[in-house]
């Protein structure tokens, strides 16, 4: 009679233990958003935001996968490989958790789907899905990338001061100029593009000492990146520095206009140095 009572102890408690991981897998789910993308010379990377909520009575931990299926047209069907990442992550009780994985290709191919892929606790999992509706997010915001590599239009009265005197090579040199960087574009689905720059001092064209100097940027006065630098007689500075975020279509009628500003000080020696740019 203990044994057939104990057995039926068992049976309850499995039962039991079968119920609450049937609600917490009912309750459990995760689903993935494009946070932004990364435009250099030779490769997009695409970030990604995996959220997992959790409305169960049971922690949950599980592996998303993110696959990026990216080719090349060729004839009808196009060729096309994975390029993947996982994100792993705890979820406590009643609760939401976010994370973020990225994901590179090459420039040369095009994006024709994205797949989601899961696996948890208690058996959960989810199945090998292709999201259409992130595959469309990422063509759009691919299109506001397109505007890349960034062209600098540089104003025609670039401006600077000094507590010493300027070297010129020549009456109409100037001894700075700002270009794009390699990385010079993030996109972001709301439509607003941040483009970043390089402010590029060349040192031959000014007196220097050379020494340890400060050196501020500025853009729309607001301060962007402050280093400290050896600085040599004759060498190239780069200072690097995020523009405020713009829409697509100020980028695209050239009306992104930005205020940029390189402070150097060092050795007694005080450099402001000044130009209105647009992309």
């Amino acid at each position: 009679m203990k044994r057939i009572y104990l057995l039926g102890v068992v049976l309850l408690l499995f039962v039991v233990l079968g119920a609450i991981f049937y609600v917490e897998n009912s309750n459990f789910y995760s689903y993935v958003e494009l946070v932004k993308e990364l435009k250099t010379p030779s490769t997009t990377t695409y970030t990604f935001c995996v959220v997992s909520v959790n409305k169960g009575p049971l922690p949950m931990s599980a592996n998303i996968l993110v696959a990026v299926s990216a080719g090349v047209q060729s004839g009808i069907i196009p060729h096309t490989q994975y390029y993947k990442n996982t994100s792993s992550i705890r979820v406590n009780p009643f609760s939401t958790e976010k994370s973020q994985l990225t994901v590179t290709i090459p420039n040369s191919l095009q994006v024709y789907g994205v797949d989601i892929e899961g696996s948890g606790n208690y058996g959960w999992s989810l199945k090998l899905t292709n999201n259409n509706t992130l595959l469309s997010v990422i063509s759009r915001v691919d299109s506001f990338a397109k505007f890349y590599p960034v062209q600098v239009a540089i104003s025609s009265h670039p401006s600077f001061s000094t507590n010493a005197s300027i070297v010129y090579v020549t009456p109409h040199e100037i001894p700075y100029y700002i270009a794009p960087t390699e990385g010079s574009v993030i996109a972001y689905p709301n439509g607003t593009l941040t483009y970043s720059v390089d402010f590029i001092l060349n040192t031959q064209y000014i007196k220097l000492l050379d020494g340890t100097y400060n050196l501020k940027l500025y853009v729309n006065n607001t301060l962007v990146n402050s280093t400290s630098s050896s600085i040599v007689q004759g060498q190239q500075v780069n200072v690097y520095g995020n523009l405020p975020p713009t829409y697509v279509l100020n980028a695209y009628n050239g009306d992104a206009v930005y205020n940029v500003t390189l402070y150097l000080d060092g050795e007694g020696l005080i450099y402001y140095f000044n130009e209105l740019i647009s992309i």
